[in-house]
């Protein structure tokens, strides 16, 4: 197995080293950060992809909340 690395990072030479290094990297913060922004949008209730609502959506949603309690719908 070890024989097998070695090899496998010589063939790559530092070039592909610093490639394979920097896509690890870039993939970590990625994952870091998109699990950041999950936990932020959660704490502070907003929805979607990291976006606030609109006016339209908010007053629509809220029209819709209002009406299912008036008809007895949760």
């Amino acid at each position: 197995m070890g024989l097998f690395l070695l090899g496998f990072f010589l063939t790559l030479g530092v070039g592909g080293l610093l490639i394979l290094a920097f896509r690890v990297i870039t993939a970590v913060i990625g994952t870091v950060l998109g699990i950041g922004r999950g936990f932020y949008n959660a704490a502070t209730g907003q929805e979607g992809a990291g976006r606030e609502l609109t006016v339209e959506e908010r007053v629509r949603r809220e029209n819709a909340r209002i009406e299912a309690m008036r008809s007895g719908r949760r």
